[in-house]
């Protein structure tokens, strides 16, 4: 819900505060990005780690800093399908 700070007919003077806009929408899509981007970012690791042939994956360093269980599951959810895919193709 956004609310009016004034009322026509109102003098206002420069950088006063017209209107007061809530932000819960603009919140909830940036944290949806913020998901994605993390989960982005895991995947790529994982997919530079299968390019390589590397026995496993190198998460960025912020990656293991970070204390947010949407890094977590995605790098545990990388490493797992990273696994599969080496037990798969017989390189476990």
């Amino acid at each position: 819900m956004s609310r009016l700070l004034v009322q026509e007919g109102d003098k206002v003077s420069a950088g006063q505060p017209l209107i007061e806009l809530e932000d819960t929408r603009a919140r909830s899509s940036l944290r949806s990005l913020q998901i994605r981007r993390i989960g982005l970012i895991a995947k790529l690791a994982r997919l530079k780690a299968e390019q390589t042939g590397a026995p496993q994956i190198s998460f960025p360093h912020d990656f293991s800093r970070a204390r947010d269980a949407t890094i977590d599951d995605a790098v545990m959810a990388e490493t797992m399908f990273f696994e599969k895919r080496r037990e798969t193709q017989g390189g476990a």
